[in-house]
């Protein structure tokens, strides 16, 4: 999925630091003697560079132009530094899906119990003997998954359970977090942003027990407020990326803030 050509502003357009051989100070100075998007690269660069940069650099933000039509986010994700990848967000919110697990532990031999999928408008939960399997197909719907620290726990979890590679581009965002002053698990950050939560009792050992009880005596109601939990998760990070994209992206020309719900 591409950019959408009727869009008037673009992150990614307005962003130089992927390039090699551009640091982010380079590209501060981009901005400040107003060459402030790839167009105005294209017009004034050469009074910025050596002619030899110039036309090296004229050359990958060629390619650029053609990642970012073609919709491949991995291109930006692969290039932009760790903390930098929120910048592809903005341009492709339309292909994002935001992505939370449970499981029945933190140990390597602890499976998954549910999979919550949320992308801006549609919510899909999977659960485990029932249609946990569907989750393989339903992800590859997507071009970038979003999680909280998904590096370290939902991608590998997913990857086990399911022997996949789960190769689509995948947008952490405690890194970012990190880089704004913010540590803490989930809920510790959602409260610093001032985000409610509808069960404020809830957090992942009672997650573990609502499943051990599902499981054991059959309780429809535990399932229940399992999947809401999980559920939960998943839409809060819709929340969480939207403030940090504001506070995070502010300082790009032009940035547009995204509207907080």
């Amino acid at each position: 999925m591409g950019l959408d050509s009727t869009k008037v502003y673009s992150v990614l357009k307005r962003t130089f630091c992927h390039l090699p051989g551009v640091s982010k100070s380079a590209e501060q100075r981009l901005w400040s003697r107003g060459i402030i998007d790839w167009d105005c690269f294209e017009r004034h660069g050469s009074t910025m560079f050596s002619p030899k940069k110039f036309i090296r650099v004229r050359n990958q933000l060629l390619e650029s132009r053609k990642a970012l039509n073609k919709g491949n986010i991995r291109y930006f994700m692969d290039l932009l530094p760790l903390e930098e990848r929120i910048r592809v967000y903005p341009d492709f919110r339309d292909a994002v899906v935001f992505l939370d697990i449970e499981t029945t532990g933190l140990s390597r031999k602890s499976q998954i119990t549910t999979i919550a999928l949320y992308d801006g408008n549609q919510a899909r939960t999977f659960v485990r003997d029932k249609n946990l399997d569907d989750f393989v197909k339903a992800i590859l719907e997507y071009d970038l998954i979003v999680t909280y620290n998904g590096t370290r726990f939902d991608i590998p979890f997913i990857r086990k359970e399911f022997g996949i590679k789960l190769d689509i581009a995948h947008l952490d965002l405690l890194p970012v977090l990190h880089k704004l002053g913010y540590f803490g698990g989930l809920k510790k950050i959602e409260k610093i942003l001032g985000i409610v939560r509808q069960a404020k009792d809830m957090n992942g050992k009672v997650a573990i027990d609502l499943w051990d009880k599902y499981q054991k005596q059959k309780d429809i109601l535990s399932l229940k407020n399992l999947l809401d939990y999980n559920m939960e998760d998943a839409k809060n990070l819709e929340k969480i990326i939207n403030y940090i994209s504001n506070r995070f992206l502010r300082n790009i020309p032009g940035y547009r803030r995204i509207a907080l719900n």
